[in-house]
């Protein structure tokens, strides 16, 4: 018998009825065995034009969080068809971030492949 495990991290959240995406925790944890759903393009698309997330995924401790962030930022720049524009920002917001931490910052940022 196999079993398949996935960890989640709440990045933010869209409420039913409004058109904000909110880049925080919601106010209350979802429920037990809630339904998962693959975000549409355009959702990430509007999620992602702000990058506040980046920080909520930088303070993660149970995931190889450099690679999942680096992984993100690919994803998100293939899906914004390549829009350099958007990668200099992440980039930017990464390094104000990390701006005492230069080597997490340059293995992240080599991690990226752009």
């Amino acid at each position: 018998m196999l079993k398949t495990e996935f960890r989640v991290a709440i990045v933010g959240f869209y409420p039913a009825g409004e058109e904000t995406f909110y880049q925080h925790l919601p106010p209350r944890p979802p429920q037990v065995h809630q339904a998962v759903y693959r975000c549409q393009a355009a959702e990430v698309m509007a999620f992602t034009e702000q990058l506040d997330f980046l920080r909520t995924l930088m303070d993660m401790r149970s995931a190889p969080v450099d690679g999942l962030i680096a992984a993100v930022i690919r994803e998100v720049y293939q899906l914004r068809q390549l829009d350099r524009e958007w990668l200099v920002q992440a980039g930017r917001v990464l390094n104000v971030q990390l701006k005492d931490d230069y080597d997490r910052l340059r293995i992240i940022l080599s991690q990226i492949h752009a």
